[in-house]
């Protein structure tokens, strides 16, 4: 099955975010991050359904799924055939409350990849 992958205005500022830190040291270095990230994203494009649960999935409304990019975790869910990044963020952070989940889980607001 094919997927379209959408990101959350959060995954944006996040990726944004973290490009900015990466690149303030070795600007060489945020252009591979987010190549690299761009390509571990399309992995979502034809296996969306294949990567296992997030701890957190129990307090979400729907499933949400994670995937690994070296130090970082890519929080999604999959609506129909869309997979929804709702977040790009260290795996050494914290895992979320529900509380974070509540407000981090998708309205209407995202971009196509």
């Amino acid at each position: 099955m094919a997927f379209q992958v959408e990101l959350t205005d959060e995954a944006i500022r996040d990726i944004e975010s973290i490009f900015e830190f990466i690149h303030a040291d070795a600007p060489l270095n945020a252009v591979k991050w987010r190549k690299g990230l761009e390509k571990k994203l399309h992995l979502l494009t034809f296996m969306a359904d294949r990567f296992g649960l997030a701890k957190e999935s129990r307090y979400a409304p729907g499933k949400l799924q994670e995937l690994f990019f070296g130090k970082f975790r890519i929080l999604y869910t999959v609506r129909d055939s869309v997979a929804v990044v709702l977040t790009v963020r260290r795996g050494s952070r914290r895992f979320f409350k529900p509380s974070d989940i509540q407000k981090l889980w998708p309205k209407d607001s995202f971009e196509s990849l």
